[in-house]
């Protein structure tokens, strides 16, 4: 546990030694413990306190949020691995995963600046302002996790970021392609 928070304290300070001593020192058990922690804080913070709900629905919600996001991030680091190796020859799924989780780190922030929403139209616009703020600095990390896992170019690492957005862009206008070919069929 202090290995972890030792990291933590370290990323913050220095983010590419911090990135480059969590390579060389993989520790699934401090990925895992991430990944829940982030899920289970933000869903702790969104919790509806107007609308109660038994403590048995909500321990499993928790349970389920916990392996939801560990499937999640599993599945996205695979699909970084396998396009890597476009890039690259080796894949590097366990280094990937382990390192990559301490790009979420930031993420715990947005669920408080969540609350300065309710304050008025400066409060919404701080809170906007600085969420997106924390999003550019959760893809910098990451871009940077992906340069030092696969030893790429930070150019390269932030076009196999926007492979994903590319993708989905992609998807989305067939699918919506399809459902109005569809709709013309049956009209």
């Amino acid at each position: 546990m202090q290995n972890l928070l030792n990291n933590i304290f370290n990323l913050i300070q220095t983010p590419n030694k911090a990135l480059e001593d969590i390579k060389n020192n993989i520790s699934l058990s401090n990925a895992l413990i991430i990944v829940s922690f982030i899920s289970v804080f933000n869903y702790i913070l969104r919790l509806n306190i107007y609308n109660p709900k038994s403590y048995v629905l909500i321990f499993f919600e928790i349970i389920f949020t916990i392996i939801g996001s560990i499937i999640f991030w599993i599945m996205f680091c695979a699909f970084f691995g396998i396009a890597s190796k476009v890039f690259n020859n080796d894949s590097k799924f366990i280094e990937l995963f382990s390192t990559s989780v301490y790009a979420l780190i930031p993420l715990i922030l947005i669920s408080p600046l969540e609350l300065l929403k309710d304050v008025l139209f400066f409060g919404y616009l701080f809170s906007v302002l600085l969420q997106i703020c924390i999003y550019f600095w959760v893809i910098y990390l990451f871009a940077k996790t992906l340069t030092i896992v696969y030893n790429l170019s930070f150019n390269r690492a932030y076009v196999l970021l926007l492979l994903p957005l590319f993708c989905w862009f992609l998807g989305s206008i067939i699918l919506i392609e399809f459902i109005t070919k569809v709709v013309f069929i049956f009209k």
